[in-house]
């Protein structure tokens, strides 16, 4: 089994941070963001795991020489042009595509304890061209509504745990149906004969999975209450380095690495300081993220702060 980690976008909503480091490399809170997406796989039984790229592709192949686990092989596509969570998946599927195994895709700017095996079980059971990993949250019809039908129909659908996709942001009408309303987590799993009809750029939902969904094809879905974080803003960015150092994704973590210096006369409240950054004795840093390498000798309030930049996340 195969899996792509989507990693080539270019991270508008978080520059100045993105002009430093490519979003999927985020430290969060002192790893690459990439990471967290490649030790799930690892664990999920991924022989295998592609990260297409684009946007300082340098530095993050770089990166990636650090980060290769010891037990699976990390394959780079660079994109000379984006080619969209479609596009990007399609470009690569010669290489993704194994006989008789499903394909994991998940987006690079995704942060998550999610649990593969779910929906991989129920992927193979139902036989479906695509099985997507759904939440529920309050958001869900802003960031574009998964409406699923219990699998089990003496389920209500509020309680249930596993389902068909019968409408996608919006679409078809189904009168009088009771539907459950979720929203994408940025991670499914996909037929192989699903990469051919991919867009050749573009968007996956808007492209592949509306024509599957209007023409009755089996879209599972599964419902997973895992915390997750969605890497599209310096708040939401913040958020999980922080419940990373609090434990949500595994063990506790540090929030002040090992490798980092930091003055007794320094006050420090609430704050993530990477590895190789030195904290001065002037220091006043409530609720930051302070990145490898940073110099910090003065007062900082809920900001990231890297080698270039203060990003204020309040």
């Amino acid at each position: 089994m195969r899996a792509m980690i989507l990693a080539a976008g270019l991270g508008t909503r978080l520059r100045p941070l993105t002009l430093e480091r490519p979003k999927a490399f985020l430290p969060v809170p002192h790893e690459p963001l990439l990471a967290h997406g490649v030790q799930r796989l690892v664990d999920a039984g991924v022989r295998a795991i592609g990260i297409n790229l684009h946007t300082l592709a340098p530095i993050a192949e770089a990166m990636l020489e650090r980060l290769a686990p010891a037990t699976v092989p990390l394959f780079v596509f660079r994109e000379g042009r984006l080619l969209g969570t479609g596009g990007g998946p399609r470009a690569a599927r010669a290489w993704l595509c194994e006989p008789g195994e499903p394909v994991l895709l998940v987006n690079g700017d995704v942060v998550c304890a999610s649990d593969w095996s779910r929906a991989i079980e129920l992927h193979r059971r139902t036989g479906a061209v695509a099985t997507m990993l759904l939440r529920a949250d309050p958001r869900a019809v802003e960031h574009g509504a998964v409406d699923i039908a219990p699998l089990d129909a003496m389920r209500p659908p509020d309680a249930c745990r596993e389902g068909i996709v019968r409408r996608l942001l919006g679409r078809p009408e189904r009168r009088g149906e009771p539907l459950r309303t979720l929203m994408f987590t940025g991670l499914h799993v996909l037929d192989p004969e699903a990469l051919a009809q991919m867009p050749l750029d573009g968007c996956i939902v808007r492209s592949a999975y509306r024509r599957w969904v209007d023409e009755g094809r089996v879209v599972a879905a599964v419902v997973d209450d895992g915390p997750w974080w969605d890497i599209g803003t310096p708040a939401s960015y913040a958020a999980a380095c922080f419940a990373a150092v609090d434990g949500a994704l595994g063990a506790p973590t540090a929030a002040v690495h090992s490798d980092a210096f930091v003055h007794p006369g320094a006050r420090l409240e609430r704050c993530v300081v990477g590895p190789g950054a030195r904290i001065g004795p002037a220091a006043r840093l409530r609720e930051c993220i302070v990145w490898p390498g940073v110099r910090v000798n003065e007062p900082v309030e809920r900001s990231v702060v890297t080698r270039h930049w203060r990003v204020s996340f309040a």
